[in-house]
C-alpha cells in the first residue's frame, strides 16, 4: 500500500456533483492510504445533522442561511475531529468541504468569494489536496435517478447545471488563492478511477504509489 512520507497528516478532500462517485472513492482511498481516517460534510455535529435534514428537503431556509449553518458545522468538525487527527500525524480523507459550500450555496446574495472569506474568517484550514471528480450534470442526474428514497433539494437537472457552473468558477478562484486542486474524469469504472486518484496523490506528495 502507498504511504505518504511525511510526519504531519495530510488533509485530502474529494468533491463533485451528486452521483459523481466521490463517497465511494473517498471510502476506497481511506482504505488504501495507511493512517487515514474517513469523514464527511455535513458532519455528525448538531449543526451538521440539521444541515442534512434541510438538504434532504425537511425544512425550508435560504441558501445563504444554509451556507452559514454549514460553516458552523465545519468549524465544529475541524475543532473536534479533523485538526486533532492531522496534528497526530494521521491523514484525513473528507467527503466534501468548503468547495461544496461555495458551489452549492453561492447565490446573488452570497457569492463564492463571500463564502470562502467567511470560512477563512472563522478558521477553516485549506486542504493539502482537493480531488474533483468530473461528470456532466446529465450524467450526474442519470446516476441520481438510480437511487431510491435518497432525493434531496439539489437532485434535479436545473440545480446540478447551476452547481456545475459554480464549481468551475470556485475551483478557478481557489487555484488563484494557491490551493492544489486536480480534476479527474469520473466516467471510467470504479477501480480505474481509484487508481488514478492514487496516482494523482503520489504526484502531489512526491511518493511512489
Amino acid at each position: 500500500m502507498p504511504m505518504i512520507p511525511n510526519t504531519s497528516g495530510k488533509f485530502i478532500v474529494l468533491e463533485g456533483l451528486e452521483g459523481s462517485g466521490k463517497s465511494t472513492q473517498a471510502k476506497i482511498l481511506a482504505e488504501s492510504l495507511p493512517n487515514s481516517h474517513l469523514t464527511h460534510e455535513p458532519s455528525d455535529s448538531i449543526p451538521g445533522s440539521l444541515c442534512r435534514e434541510i438538504i434532504s428537503g425537511k425544512g425550508n431556509i435560504t441558501q445563504s442561511s444554509l451556507s452559514l449553518l454549514l460553516i458552523a458545522d465545519r468549524i465544529e468538525h475541524l475543532n473536534n475531529y479533523i485538526t486533532p487527527i492531522l496534528k497526530s500525524g494521521q491523514n484525513i480523507i473528507c467527503d466534501r468541504y468548503y468547495l461544496s459550500n461555495m458551489a452549492y450555496q453561492a447565490s446573488m446574495s452570497l457569492s463564492d468569494k463571500d463564502i470562502y472569506e467567511l470560512n477563512k474568517k472563522f478558521g477553516a484550514i485549506s486542504p493539502d489536496l482537493t480531488i474533483f471528480l468530473e461528470v456532466t450534470p446529465q450524467e450526474a442526474m442519470e446516476r441520481v435517478n438510480l437511487r431510491k428514497g435518497q432525493e434531496g433539494i439539489f437532485d434535479n437537472l436545473k440545480a446540478l447545471e447551476r452547481i456545475d457552473i459554480n464549481y468551475r468558477q470556485a475551483i478557478d478562484f481557489l487555484i488563484s488563492k494557491g490551493e492544489k486542486i486536480v480534476k479527474i474524469q469520473a466516467v471510467n469504472n470504479i477501480d480505474d478511477i481509484a487508481k488514478e486518484i492514487l496516482h494523482r496523490i503520489s504526484v502531489a506528495f512526491s511518493f511512489h504509489a
